[in-house]
């Protein structure tokens, strides 16, 4: 996705360039022609091959549009500035190898992390509805010179055991949202796999 949207927008550069060029060498045999420099079939083979470069314009756009849209599908988002892409040093030998790369493809990392956030909300949401046991203590100290005691330390320490009797289904409202959200994100991570093997099949295909 992203080599190919970085492709077609050369090509479509390339296309408004000639166009450009095409353009002058028009004006410039219309020029001629006035004089009678050249014959009016010069003309209309400039117009000719200015159409043409238009016609490659319009063509170039279409793919670079198709590209887009295709990043966006991948990726997440839409394409940015795109630096020229680096020649791999060494493809993967075999398809299999190839979908096992694709893992680490940025919209497929990100699914997988979203999952993960998911079970962790749904684990303490949970928390909620357990027991806790807390250790506490207590460190004192008193001073009684009537006691004729200078000074006395005292220290205490707890177990406080909590049991959450009624929550008001509030926790309980929290988890099956939480539980709700894990399967949309396992959902996406789905498609977002689905998508990127497609699309190394795709690739595969075309250097086969």
């Amino acid at each position: 996705a992203y080599t190919s949207t970085w492709r077609d927008r050369s090509v479509l550069e390339l296309a408004q360039t000639n166009r450009g060029r095409i353009a002058r060498q028009l004006e410039a045999t219309r020029d001629r022609f006035r004089v009678g420099d050249v014959a009016r079939t010069d003309v209309a083979q400039a117009e000719a091959r200015l159409a043409r470069a238009e016609s490659d314009i319009e063509q170039a756009r279409a793919d670079l549009s198709a590209s887009e849209a295709f990043y966006r599908d991948v990726v997440g988002e839409k394409p940015g500035v795109l630096d020229e892409p680096k020649v791999l040093e060494a493809l993967p030998s075999t398809v299999d190898a190839a979908h096992e790369l694709a893992r680490s493809n940025p919209l497929v990392l990100a699914s997988e992390y979203l999952v993960r956030n998911s079970r962790y909300r749904i684990d303490a949401a949970g928390a909620n509805l357990l027991p806790s046991l807390d250790l506490t203590g207590q460190l004192a100290y008193a001073d009684d010179p009537s006691a004729g005691v200078s000074w006395q330390k005292r220290a205490a320490v707890g177990l406080q055991l909590s049991v959450p009797l009624y929550q008001g289904g509030r926790v309980y409202s929290e988890v099956r949202q939480s539980r709700q959200t894990l399967k949309q994100r396992q959902s996406e991570l789905e498609t977002s796999v689905r998508s990127v093997q497609r699309f190394v099949s795709a690739a595969w295909d075309r250097l086969a």
